[in-house]
């Protein structure tokens, strides 16, 4: 099961380049390293006490947006197709008076349906909420599946990329898990990661099936993090690039991540 996971799952670079700092939108915030005045999420809802806290990325994730030029920088700058292939499975949606279509991953309903009965869900995405609040209204309109939404301001801005310090999440780390295809997401908490591919346009995707498996199998372990070292060697293969960014990030602003 493991192998499967993670050969499914994994898309993982053997390095990082920082991409550019976005120049019209708004950036992330500084790291703060006291915990107690950073926290952003109140504590668990009483059906969620003692549920594995599964936080899931929005772009390319969730989700693939047909953006125009001009509202590129709304979501983390990454490598990302010119061109895709016509797909069926979209909606349109309006933000800054322009319209646009947006993919949504094969099995996206029914991967929401079931995953928020069992894990308390939140969307955390690099993407300014202007333009991501409007994406997870379309795809939760209810707000019946994700209990919280964070956002670009929320993130860490290391390198000019922005980075998801799962400490806001006011949740014990060994209960959390961070679902994201860009590896700069998993920076400050490597061994929380669960790294899948890049969703554009492909009708045959299996990676939220793939991944409801997985979670199934590690929803009661008390500390999730010794076996996502297991899986994805997170640690091994960013480790060193994850130091360097986060030491010469934390040096620029006299903080301390360690």
């Amino acid at each position: 099961m493991s192998s499967k996971v993670a050969k499914a799952l994994r898309r993982i670079p053997s390095f990082i380049i920082s991409p550019s700092t976005s120049k019209v939108f708004g950036g992330g915030r500084k790291a703060n390293p006291d915990e107690s005045q950073m926290f952003v999420l109140p504590p668990p809802l009483p059906e969620d006490e003692g549920k594995l806290t599964v936080v899931l990325d929005l772009d390319e994730t969730l989700v693939h947006s047909k953006l125009p030029r001009n509202l590129q920088d709304m979501r983390q700058d990454e490598e990302r197709k010119e061109e895709t292939v016509p797909y069926s499975d979209f909606f349109e949606v309006m933000v800054f008076s322009e319209t646009f279509r947006v993919h949504k991953r094969p099995h996206l309903d029914h991967f929401l349906e079931e995953a928020s009965k069992h894990y308390e869900l939140v969307c955390f995405t690099a993407g300014i909420q202007e333009y991501a609040e409007v994406l997870m209204d379309a795809i939760d309109p209810q707000r019946k599946y994700f209990k919280h939404r964070l956002f670009r301001h929320h993130c860490v801005q290391v390198g000019g990329a922005f980075v998801k310090d799962l400490r806001v999440l006011n949740r014990k780390l060994e209960r959390v898990v961070l679902v994201d295809n860009n590896a700069f997401s998993f920076l400050m908490q490597l061994p929380n990661g669960i790294p899948v591919s890049s969703f554009m346009d492909d009708a045959n995707d299996t990676a939220l099936m793939v991944l409801q498996e997985f979670l199934h199998t590690i929803k009661d372990l008390a500390d999730v993090r010794d076996h996502l070292r297991t899986v994805f060697s997170l640690e091994s293969i960013l480790g060193d690039s994850a130091k360097i960014h986060l030491d010469n990030h934390a040096k620029q602003l006299g903080l301390d991540y360690h």
